[in-house]
């Protein structure tokens, strides 16, 4: 398959990035794009190869479809597409309740490889040191700090995160399961999972979460998330001797464990960036994701079915947690 026709479910937020990192693939002839709102001319004519239509059922003569919509319209929008022998990209999650999991469980294997769940840093810079630390067998600890301060906004007090009590729409959900997937995927397994929420602004929903993650040796990932606190974005990776700090911005190493200063005392240890982004981290992980897909479509190929089953598994883990 030498090229494309793409469906996308969805226009604004996650769908309209989504829409600018297709029509930057020249091998994509059509995009169409389902719609609940009628758009204007102007917007249609900003690109030939960009098509719109208001029913779901003239989303057709596609060879995979995005779907970035709302999380409680997801299985409806699979559903629709399994027995169409397209490929289906679906942010996450795929499923917001157990009788969603049921449902997809119950799919042929066959179906479920023809479908791709995506969750943010899979496709990472911070997977591919993590991955070699385990191919390694290397001791470590994880620890991960995500806060926004978006809580005390004025304008933002009606917004869906402080007032939906869906796990997925809360903090925990939204932004935890990326984290949850992605250590599932690295560790296929983990033998405790805590899960605690906390209210630091006057909002009905909780605005911050901690969730830790006991895996197998003994090793151990913290993560706290914020929507309260001020703006903080940063992953380290602490082993043997040093750790990896993972920003927005750049990859750094700071190494060895033991530092001290010409007066003999601790101090930071040296630091050395490896790498430096002219996108952000999560961003660079998005666009692999997309590339991922897109090219597994074009070989024809499918996806392993342990992707499907972590999926899964993040929702599962989610939906017992209750506040």
């Amino acid at each position: 398959m030498s090229s494309l026709n793409v469906g996308l479910i969805g226009y604004r937020n996650q769908a309209g990035y989504i829409l600018n990192q297709l029509i930057k693939k020249k091998f994509i002839k059509k995009i169409i794009i389902f719609c609940h709102k009628k758009i204007n001319e102007k917007e249609k004519k900003k690109n030939n190869r960009v098509f719109y239509v208001y029913k779901l059922e003239d989303l057709k003569n596609i060879n995979c479809v995005f779907i970035a919509s709302p999380t409680n319209f997801h299985l409806k929008y699979i559903s629709f597409f399994l027995n169409k022998n397209i490929m289906i990209f679906c942010e996450k999650p795929g499923m917001h309740k157990n009788s969603d999991i049921k449902t997809l469980n119950n799919l042929k294997s066959s179906i479920k490889r023809k479908i791709y769940f995506n969750y943010n840093l899979n496709h990472s810079d911070f997977k591919y040191y993590l991955d070699n630390l385990i191919k390694d067998k290397k001791k470590f600890y994880l620890s991960i700090m995500n806060s926004y301060g978006i809580a005390f906004k004025k304008e933002l007090k009606d917004n869906w995160r402080f007032t939906s009590k869906n796990i997925f729409n809360k903090i925990t959900g939204n932004l935890g399961s990326h984290y949850i997937n992605l250590i599932l995927n690295a560790f296929k397994t983990s033998s405790k999972i805590i899960i605690k929420e906390y209210g630091f602004s006057d909002r009905k929903i909780t605005d911050t979460c901690s969730i830790n993650i006991f895996l197998k040796d003994q090793f151990h990932v913290n993560i706290f998330l914020s929507y309260a606190l001020p703006f903080h974005d940063e992953i380290k990776l602490f082993y043997d001797d040093g750790y990896y700090n993972f920003s927005k911005d750049n990859i750094s190493l700071f190494s060895p464990r033991d530092s001290f200063n010409k007066e003999n005392q601790f101090t930071t240890p040296p630091k050395k960036i490896l790498k430096k982004y002219n996108k952000d981290m999560y961003k660079t992980s998005i666009n692999r994701s997309i590339d991922f897909f897109l090219k597994t479509v074009l070989e024809n190929g499918s996806f392993e079915l342990s992707t499907f089953k972590n999926a899964i598994e993040t929702s599962k883990v989610l939906l017992k947690f209750k506040s």
